[in-house]
């Protein structure tokens, strides 16, 4: 057996040696004397001599030089000869030839409309050397204007092309072809759309002009909705009544019935669980116009309910324009009620994107007014009645592969409120007497008009796909609101499964924020995954002569499993302040089940 392996060994290598002592190739390049080599930037395009590593490495880097000398107007160029010295020196002659330039390109048969629409100029080639690739461009940005404006069957025609003393002299025609109009859009399925909300989402109405550009894009458009799918790829037929677009479309799951439990220990010392509960309700396009309706019920607190409700038209008298309101009521246990209004319209960049302006008004009525609060430090509460109107704006970007279970890409979700609030008085405070003769409403005297009051939240996600497994979040989430002694009632509720996991919902009031997240995902299938998380950051809270800051800090995990019915999620977080130890009877549960149909 040894002496096989032996006899084995020495056989390799012997038939490796010529391999391994195959020397490299010296090539010398050789112009005619009456040819100045080609440099660019300075430097020679072709230099003197060069070694390669064999005989494929040097017609490769060869048939690249030629294409480069081609694209300089060198057309007639070539590696004329090639003599070995020996088996590492060789010899290259190369024919540069001359350099042809355009010298006249005559477009003066085709309309000027369609030669500025292609972005074309004359004074673009006129003295350049001549790029076949470049003129190729050419061809396709005037058969790109035709093709979108009813013309598909268009060809561009080159009448003559002459060569005279280096110079090249063209006379390009179209022939445009037959006019194809979009005659009739049918819909095809058991589906209750709108087809003029069809006709304004893709952008194709009928009795439009063909446009290439837009008929590629149909079925990319319809993918992205939520609530219609294709049953079959679109066709497009000619009939005698004239040209008809078939779309073929099926109701895709996206109408919403969220329940989200969650389970947190009570923040009294009985030992005992706190339930909190977030209900959704969410219809897409009830009515067959692309709208959406939703409801939302929430008790995130102990004794404090939130109910919300909204609604959205898209394509508004056929513009890329969306109307929406928003109606937000929140009872505070027995603190305050925050009654929320915002009404507005999107500008819809795409079926994703969009920018927003809305009216907004706010008001806060005080429940419960800490009256010893008041005597003892003869200053307003934390807590006030106030009102808020102004306007609010809103760019939200999603460039994810799929919104609901991203595996790469980013979202962007930028707020600024700009508003005016006002103080109300409560009588409580206002007609207060301790017998000390102090005017408690004096205390209001600072507040009798209205200030201004600015706010700028949101946050940006990452995604990106380690593997085909794993894949990596990134995240970070702020807020910051500006004003004239701030109260209590106006900073954001932040902590809870939307906002720093493993923390009690809505529990921590802040002036502002910067939350940063970092997930890992283990994806089951294209939808379900397992995560593990920490979210991180940095708190202040400022208001009515008070100031703290924190840096809190949660790790959890948790599990998606997703189907055609459904969504099942499940999450256990725990969170802690700096300088806390992490404490496992304080870790946050949610579970919850969102139903498509």
């Amino acid at each position: 057996m040894r002496t096989f392996l032996y006899t084995f060994t020495l056989i390799c290598a012997v038939l490796l040696i010529p391999a391994l002592l195959q020397a490299q190739v010296k090539v010398y390049f050789h112009f005619s004397p009456q040819e100045q080599p080609p440099v660019q930037k300075g430097r020679p395009v072709i230099p003197d001599s060069l070694s390669f590593d064999n005989e494929v490495a040097f017609h490769t880097w060869c048939n690249a030089k030629l294409l480069q000398l081609v694209a300089s107007g060198y057309l007639a160029c070539s590696f004329d000869t090639v003599v070995r010295r020996n088996d590492s020196v060789w010899d290259v002659s190369i024919y540069l030839g001359r350099v042809y330039r355009w010298a006249h390109i005559d477009l003066d048969s085709i309309p000027p409309l369609a030669i500025t629409k292609a972005g074309l100029r004359k004074l673009d080639w006129q003295g350049r050397a001549v790029h076949p690739g470049k003129l190729q461009g050419l061809y396709r940005k005037l058969l790109g204007y035709y093709e979108n404006n009813g013309y598909p069957f268009a060809r561009i025609i080159p009448v003559y092309v002459q060569m005279e003393d280096g110079g090249v002299y063209t006379l390009l025609k179209v022939d445009k072809g037959m006019l194809v109009k979009i005659d009739t859009i049918v819909i095809k399925g058991n589906v209750e759309i709108a087809p003029a909300f069809i006709q304004q989402y893709l952008g194709i109405r009928q009795g439009d002009l063909f446009n290439e550009q837009q008929i590629s894009q149909i079925s990319a458009k319809i993918k992205e909705l939520t609530f219609l799918q294709e049953s079959e790829p679109w066709e497009m037929y000619q009939t005698i009544a004239g040209n008809e677009l078939i779309l073929h479309l099926k109701k895709k799951r996206s109408n919403q019935i969220n329940g989200l439990v969650g389970l947190q220990p009570s923040n009294n010392e009985t030992g005992k669980m706190l339930l909190t509960v977030d209900a959704l309700l969410d219809l897409k396009n009830p009515f067959g116009y692309g709208e959406r309706i939703t409801a939302s019920f929430q008790n995130l607190q102990r004794a404090s309910p939130k109910l919300l409700l909204g609604a959205q038209v898209p394509y508004v008298l056929g513009l890329p324009v969306a109307l929406e309101g928003n109606f937000n009521l929140y009872k505070r246990d027995t603190l305050f009620t925050r009654i929320n209004f915002e009404g507005g319209g999107r500008y819809l960049l795409n079926s994703r994107d969009y920018f927003k302006l809305s009216y907004i008004e706010a008001s806060y009525r005080v429940n419960y007014v800490d009256l010893s609060f008041v005597q003892r430090e003869k200053r307003l509460p934390d807590i006030v009645d106030t009102r808020n109107r102004g306007v609010g704006i809103q760019l939200f970007l999603d460039h994810t592969d799929y919104a609901p279970a991203p595996r790469k890409g980013w979202v962007i979700n930028i707020n600024t409120n700009i508003l005016r609030r006002s103080i109300k008085e409560n009588l409580q405070i206002s007609t207060l007497e301790d017998g000390s003769g102090f005017d408690y409403s004096r205390l209001y005297d600072t507040f009798r008009s209205a200030t201004s009051q600015y706010k700028l939240f949101g946050g940006i996600e990452y995604y990106y796909p380690v593997s085909r497994t794993f894949i990596i979040k990134g995240a970070y989430a702020g807020g910051w609101v500006e004003g004239v002694n701030l109260f209590m009632n106006e900073l954001y509720q932040i902590g809870g499964f939307k906002i720093l996991r493993g923390f009690d919902e809505e529990s921590i009031f802040s002036s502002l924020y910067h939350i940063g997240t970092l997930e890992l995902r283990m994806m089951i299938n294209s939808y379900s995954f397992f995560y593990g998380f920490s979210d991180f950051g940095w708190l202040s809270s400022g208001y009515n002569l008070t100031s703290r800051t924190q840096r809190p800090l949660s790790i959890g995990g948790g599990l998606n499993l997703q189907n055609e019915s459904g969504i099942f999620r499940i999450a256990v977080g725990v969170g802690k302040m700096e300088q806390e130890p992490f404490r496992l009877r304080q870790a946050k549960l949610h579970f919850g089940y969102t139903a498509l149909f």
